[in-house]
């Protein structure tokens, strides 16, 4: 079996929705024919939630290898600063949201400057001498690099540089394009683009999760123009065997539920303003509808829901993966909050649905995310723009609570993980041909 080093900063026992796309390749990888060496960082203990459940998932002919990772954030974290870099209201200090004191300040300017291109880039020299080693012990035949983080890309170039070895970068979120991208000083911006074509240019092939980002990068760098056929679609989606033996969690009240994470610049108040019309429009949802929040919110969150929701709220924090799908299957519908991209959750609710016959209702500008969901038959879309439409969404799922969806199973097939992680195998096997 022919093997492929999978340069990974976010991977098990780390949980989140992203580990769960290179999860998955690892997992399903060895039914193609390729067998994964997984590189990635020690884990500092308390810098991360743990999800057994996706550590479970690695094969047991799957090695995992660890590198220290050096990163500036422990040192601004031992100084007073917030408790991880992953907490719903760090992104805060980088713009946008609420300020986190002088630390945050100077840690936010120095991040900036310096961190190119992001704050794990103190993983770079161990990781790349521990990749050296695997290289050579293990006969690897291919790299596959994955972001958010970028560090993963800026490793394996180097690795593909020295070996010679095919490389292909995977992109779950793209890099400077990204609604999360750091934004930097001229020269540091400058840099970091710098960076970033030459690791587009110098990859055998690049996969990326929609037409989107492939566009954005053709658009924004011109050299790509002739490389169009390196990009390769290659989307998110889910695991139907997630779901085996999870019960669906009991609700005493039709629920609109929310699994994940909201901090800037993902808004809930749109669902706000149209979950308070709603009440206000309709006795019988004010008193028989509620909603759960299941995850890790800013303070604007907290903030802003009971200014909106007085009643009938459950706000719940971190909780492992079976705890959210069973959540998931219980839900009378699955909020879907997106910036206007398609986000990893917007599968995972498209599987739930599958099963529950439960609708999605998103809030979102993103016409891919639209597409989906309406060629799926899975719910609804609306503008953060339109809350009045918001509140006749979710009036009308409500009222329509003891119906099914008729949901699109055949056009969803095409976003199993197993079929996808065939896709992956495929374009390996074309490159090495």
């Amino acid at each position: 079996m022919r093997k492929v080093l999978c340069i990974a900063y976010l991977f098990p026992p780390r949980a989140g929705v992203g580990v769960q796309r290179i999860t998955k390749f690892v997992r399903y990888l060895p039914d193609h024919g390729w067998l994964p060496v997984v590189l990635t960082p020690e884990k500092p203990a308390g810098s991360f939630p743990i999800d057994e459940g996706y550590q479970r998932e690695i094969p047991d002919s799957v090695k995992v290898c660890t590198a220290v990772s050096y990163e500036p954030y422990h040192f601004y974290r031992s100084l007073g600063g917030t408790k991880r870099q992953d907490a719903a209201d760090f992104r805060g200090v980088l713009e946008g949201g609420k300020r986190l004191g002088l630390m945050g300040r100077l840690y936010s300017s120095f991040q900036a400057a310096f961190l190119i291109p992001d704050p794990k880039i103190g993983w770079f020299r161990p990781a790349l001498s521990k990749a050296r080693e695997l290289i050579e012990s293990e006969k690897i035949e291919m790299i596959l690099s994955t972001s958010p983080e970028a560090t993963d890309h800026v490793i394996a170039r180097a690795v593909a540089r020295e070996t010679g070895l095919p490389w292909v970068m995977d992109f779950r979120d793209p890099w400077t394009t990204s609604l999360y991208a750091t934004k930097r000083p001229e020269w540091a911006r400058r840099r970091e683009e710098a960076l970033e074509l030459s690791c587009l240019v110098e990859s055998s092939a690049i996969s990326v999760v929609q037409k989107r980002y492939r566009d954005e990068y053709l658009g924004k760098y011109p050299p790509l123009s002739s490389d169009f056929d390196k990009f390769h679609i290659l989307p998110n989606g889910f695991d139907p065997s997630d779901f085996d033996g999870i019960k669906p969690r009991n609700f005493d009240l039709w629920t609109v539920v929310y699994t994940g994470s909201i901090s800037y610049p993902r808004d809930p108040e749109p669902f706000f303003k149209g979950w308070k019309i709603a009440c206000e429009k309709c006795d019988e949802f004010r008193t028989g509808a509620g909603c759960l929040f299941m995850g890790e919110f800013d303070s604007r969150f907290h903030e802003l829901a009971p200014k909106y929701i007085i009643d009938n709220i459950k706000i719940e924090g971190f909780q492992d993966r079976d705890a959210v799908y069973s959540s998931q299957l219980g839900a009378g519908a699955l909020l879907l909050i997106a910036e206007g991209y398609v986000t990893g959750k917007a599968y995972e609710y498209l599987a739930s649905g599958m099963i529950s016959g439960r609708p999605v209702l998103s809030i979102t500008e993103g016409g891919d995310l639209i597409e989906l969901i309406d060629k799926a038959r899975a719910g609804r879309c609306l503008k953060p723009s339109d809350p009045d439409g918001i509140a006749e969404a979710l009036i009308g799922m409500y009222k329509s609570r003891n119906d099914s969806l008729n949901i699109d199973r055949e056009f969803l097939a095409r976003y199993d993980r197993r079929r996808i992680t065939g896709e992956l195998a495929k374009l390996f096997d074309d490159i090495i041909a």
